[in-house]
């Protein structure tokens, strides 16, 4: 038997007094009297019979002392509650960085046109204003800036305007160029992922499409461009999962 009751005070052994004193900050402190120990003002002999494990009776005591200490002292109670409530915020920030992280992944192992040396997607053209320029007689697509850059599936888009990078980053699904910018009819044909530098172009449905070079671009516009669309598309979901 680790410890007793007696009139409200505990009586402890001197193995027990130490080890009960370091379970619990809020346990009162034990004053050696020769060869007694003050405990909760009252003072008994130690018991020799004691001095064995004393486990049980500290985790009971530390319950009792931190129940009663919190009952009694409301700053106590409010900082545990602000300790729980810090402890769910943290845990909730931490999932949603993980699902963020996860994500962030998941779009950077997407392959996407872009140089070898800088990671800038399509040569560096303004893909928005591909959407605001003349298609016939095709106009010249419009080159960015750097102090217009927009990171986007692990690439570096350059815009020529705030506005066109302000239009890209709310909506860079509508305006991000098909397939991410590999040619459109080396895809269709099955010759897979070519890159592309943004100087050939098409809008195809109100999406844009780039090539290689001028004769992948003149197919499309002169044949049946769905049908090489689809057989894009087919290509692209293998090469790029």
């Amino acid at each position: 038997m680790p410890a007793l009751w007696r009139g409200g005070a505990v009586v402890l052994s001197s193995a027990l007094v130490p080890l009960c004193r370091g379970a619990c900050a809020c346990w009162p402190v034990a004053e050696e009297r020769g060869n007694l120990y003050s405990v909760r003002g009252s003072v008994f002999p130690c018991l020799p019979a004691l001095e064995h494990s004393c486990d049980v009776a500290t985790a009971s005591m530390n319950l009792a002392t931190r129940h009663a200490t919190l009952k009694s002292n409301p700053h106590a109670k409010l900082l545990m509650k602000t300790n729980i409530a810090a402890s769910r915020y943290i845990t909730s920030l931490a999932l949603a960085l993980l699902a963020l992280l996860a994500s962030s992944l998941v779009m950077a192992a997407e392959p996407v046109s872009k140089s070898r040396f800088g990671g800038v997607a399509i040569g560096g053209h303004d893909s928005v204003l591909y959407h605001q320029i003349e298609p016939e007689p095709q106009a010249s697509a419009v080159e960015g800036t750097k102090g217009y850059t927009v990171e986007y599936k692990g690439a570096k888009w350059l815009f020529a305007t705030q506005e066109s990078s302000a239009l890209f980053a709310a909506d860079p699904q509508k305006y991000s160029p098909a397939y991410n910018g590999f040619c459109a009819n080396a895809l269709s044909l099955g010759e897979g992922l070519v890159r592309t530098d943004g100087t050939h172009w098409e809008i195809f449905d109100d999406r844009l499409y780039l090539f290689y070079a001028a004769r992948g671009r003149d197919r499309w516009t002169g044949g049946n461009w769905e049908t090489y669309k689809q057989d894009a598309d087919a290509a692209w979901e293998s090469l790029s999962n």
